[in-house]
């Protein structure tokens, strides 16, 4: 009679063993990978630009039919002489056809002409940290105060010297945010008189004030702020 002696079954041996362990550790490898694209994604938007990219490539028969593709860059970065301040926000005056913009450090209104020369520098009291301005009506517009968090309506004429934020009328929409957060940029539809407000991170948003500025003063005030979480939640800042 003969007798076998069985060699002990060693399971790391095993070529399915072997292929789940090597499977185990590259999924603990990735996981890390996983949550940093992800809390990346959520502040700079990656899969949302990635599908805005594709769209614009899929749609360009309709982009042509607007004559988007005709569009062509006539002064590019070009320096404005005499302000060496941090310019921010542009806004066109079809009235003065000329254009405005602000500076921050040191606060001022600054009137340009539609070649970039400075063409008048009117000094802001009280208005922190200007950071956007735009043209509503002639003579009329409004400035951001970013980390103020407040919306000032101003009058500009040929002799106007200097602006006052303490003389002028303000809104604070009263939307928590902090350090440099607040608003980033403005913009007027002057036919549903509406003034968009961007917001340009934490969260992005895009608020619409209504009955802000008042076009007549002797108006009642009916005074409206929406926002929209659900579209903003998919806004992407490039």
């Amino acid at each position: 009679m003969a007798w076998y002696q069985s060699r002990p079954l060693n399971l790391s041996e095993s070529p399915f063993m072997r292929r789940s362990t090597r499977s185990l550790v590259l999924l603990l490898a990735l996981v890390p990978l996983i949550v940093v694209f992800v809390i990346a994604n959520q502040r700079y938007r990656y899969v949302e630009s990635a599908l805005f990219d594709w769209q614009v490539f899929w749609q360009s028969d309709s982009l042509q039919s607007i004559g988007l593709d005709q569009y062509r860059v006539v002064t590019e970065a070009q320096v404005i002489d005499g302000l060496q301040d941090d310019v921010s926000g542009l806004s066109y005056d079809p009235d003065r056809k000329s254009l405005f913009t602000v500076t921050n450090q040191n606060p001022e209104l600054v009137e340009l002409s539609l070649d970039g020369r400075v063409l008048r520098r009117i000094p802001l009291v009280g208005f922190g940290d200007a950071e956007a301005v735009e043209y509503i009506s002639p003579g009329t517009y409004v400035i951001s105060d970013e980390r103020r968090l407040r919306l000032i309506q101003i009058h500009v004429d040929d002799n106007t010297k200097s602006l006052d934020a303490a003389q002028a009328e303000q809104l604070t929409l009263g939307i928590p945010a902090s350090g440099n957060k607040g608003y980033e940029g403005l913009a007027y539809d002057s036919v549903g008189k509406r003034l968009f407000v961007a917001r340009e991170r934490d969260p992005v948003q895009i608020i619409e004030v209504r009955g802000f500025p008042r076009t007549n003063s002797e108006a009642p005030g009916n005074l409206q702020v929406i926002s929209n979480s659900k579209r903003d939640g998919r806004l992407s800042v490039r």
